[in-house]
């Protein structure tokens, strides 16, 4: 019988950005700046890595789905329990 698990991964992406500046160190400055708002040039995907891989119950799936996604708690539980992926390679 299939388990539940929840994964939790780190996803990458390398962004290039093209700034002018009066040297590499105040171009980076810029970058960093809290409020900075530019357009990347450039985008690729580095993939997930993942971070953590625990063992749940429905029922804890549950509570994290409501703490995580707050502002999704008056979905029914039927629909939550959509966002569980069920791989069709898996054997009940």
């Amino acid at each position: 019988m299939s388990k539940l698990y929840i994964i939790e991964t780190i996803s990458q992406h390398r962004i290039t950005f093209c700034i002018e500046a009066e040297s590499k160190d105040k171009a980076i400055e810029y970058l960093e700046q809290a409020n900075f708002e530019s357009d990347e040039f450039g985008q690729q995907w580095l993939g997930q890595t993942v971070i953590s891989a625990t063992e749940t119950t429905e029922e804890n799936y549950i509570e994290l789905f409501d703490e995580i996604t707050d502002y999704l708690k008056h979905v029914p539980k039927e629909r939550k329990l959509e966002y569980i992926i069920r791989p069709k390679t898996v054997s009940e």
